[in-house]
């Protein structure tokens, strides 16, 4: 059997091809790892920073309005801010009635009439003054509480 050891090297050495191509493959082969490395850690530092800037999620419930409200039973009102696909009558507070609706308010220059418009009702007007120039409650008098009554044959 043939002796597999390396005895004299400087065989090896004096063919300089050899040693010129080998060095060759370990310089592209080291370049190559680096690239790679750097990469993978360009991408991670990315990812880091996007997830570090990024917003936190916030569930949002909707866009909400401050909504005046009279019970069509026992005529109790109250200002409540309410989600905007949130559907009337809601439950009174009082007497416990599914009557709650909101209050409108006539814009007409002598009247400023509060009042609980028909439900069916596709034309909204003023019961006192038969104006169609009619609105909510809350949007007609921001931060007021309303104190205006319904007439006895009003709705």
């Amino acid at each position: 059997m043939p002796d597999t050891r390396l005895i004299d090297y400087r065989s090896v050495l004096s063919a300089k091809g050899e040693v010129a191509i080998g060095l060759l493959v370990r310089k592209t082969r080291r370049k190559r790892v680096l690239i790679a490395l750097s990469g993978a850690l360009l991408i991670g530092v990315a990812g880091l920073l996007a997830w570090w800037l990024w917003p936190p999620r916030v569930s949002s419930p909707g866009t909400t309005s401050l909504v005046c409200l009279r019970c069509v039973s026992c005529q109790f009102e109250t200002t409540e801010r309410l989600h905007s696909g949130q559907r009337f009558p809601l439950k009174c507070t009082k007497c416990g009635a599914h009557a709650l609706r909101e209050l409108w308010i006539c814009r007409a220059e002598n009247c400023g009439f509060g009042f609980v418009p028909e439900p069916s009702g596709t034309q909204r007007v003023c019961p006192k003054c038969r104006s169609a120039d009619v609105g909510s409650y809350a949007a007609a008098r921001p931060g007021a509480t309303p104190t205006t009554t319904a007439p006895a044959g009003a709705p």
